[in-house]
């Protein structure tokens, strides 16, 4: 699990406690605070950085606090309501600063992008992963190029496609059913409700050869962390990919957004065996995933049936 938004280190000490058996839970990869502008998306987190010289220290200090990840916000979000989401929060030099004092640390990027300009500077400061990867203008109009894919490619930035608890719910037969969430997600969404229409640009990606995974958002509204199974499904649909495909992108390309790849996301010899266990069978061109029956780290069983096993 990435968790890209702790405060006072928080989720990094749950992390701590399970590495060293203290309390059970599954691997966690947290970024610490994300980094972000006074007045910013997320800024009650309290990583708050104006300046150059702040961004670098900030920065610094994630990476000596023990951060797999680093996150910073290169937009607004829907959360804070004093951001905007049509608007950049940083300029693509800082951005870069970010990005030389993680990876001097050994520690990739991801940021929050709900605009095209924004993810355009994401691209060009070297960003490891853009999160939402929000192709839209300051209008909330599409603005996705073919410059655009051209220079994402060519810079090998990952978008992490996030299905929350909205995109769910536009499923025909979503697992948690709430209307409130779903009158949400057809209010926002551009076709009316059409998972497919609506990530055409996601389909662009992947079509130019760029990197797309799929990610959950888990902890935002309308998005418990029991739902990835529909994260997944909303994944099939939106992409028109089979469930092999959409569990690929959730795992395999996961693992090596992470740069764990060498241990996780596929069972090889050699890898850990952190396994998910579905009813069923998946086969070339099935497009049904099945129920949860059982979860494995390590081989050994710590989930079964919606029972925990810990």
């Amino acid at each position: 699990m990435r968790d890209l938004g702790d405060r006072d280190r928080i989720v990094g000490s749950v992390r701590d406690l399970i590495n060293e058996g203290v309390v059970p839970g599954p691997r966690i990869h947290t970024a610490g605070t994300p980094v972000t502008i006074t007045a910013g998306h997320l800024g009650w987190l309290g990583g708050l950085a104006d300046s150059r010289d702040e961004l670098v220290r900030l920065t610094r200090t994630l990476v000596g606090e023990g951060s797999d990840v680093i996150k910073v916000m290169a937009s607004g979000g829907n959360m804070t309501r004093e951001s905007n989401k049509r608007l950049p929060q940083y300029t693509v030099d800082e951005l870069k600063l970010v990005v030389f004092e993680a990876h001097r640390g050994g520690k990739p990027v991801a940021a929050h992008a709900l605009n095209s300009e924004a993810v355009r500077r994401s691209i060009a400061a070297g960003i490891d992963t853009i999160e939402h990867c929000g192709w839209v203008n300051e209008q909330g109009e599409p603005d996705l190029t073919e410059e655009d894919l051209v220079a994402m490619r060519a810079a090998g930035s990952v978008a992490t496609l996030t299905m929350a608890g909205i995109a769910r719910q536009l499923l025909p037969d979503p697992d948690d059913a709430d209307q409130v969430a779903r009158q949400v997600a057809l209010s926002t969404s551009r076709s009316g409700g059409d998972l497919y229409a609506d990530h055409q640009w996601a389909r662009r990606l992947i079509e130019a050869g760029i990197g797309v995974v799929i990610a959950s958002d888990a902890g935002v509204r309308f998005t418990p962390f029991s739902g990835f199974r529909d994260t997944v499904r909303c994944g099939m649909v939106a992409l028109g990919t089979d469930a092999a495909g959409a569990i690929s992108l959730a795992t395999l390309a996961g693992a090596r957004a992470l740069r764990e790849d060498h241990r996780l996301g596929s069972v090889e010899a050699g890898k850990l065996a952190d396994l998910i266990v579905l009813e069923g069978v998946i086969t070339e061109g099935s497009r049904t995933i099945g129920a949860i029956r059982e979860v494995r780290k390590e081989g050994r069983v710590v989930a079964r049936a919606g029972v925990t096993a810990w």
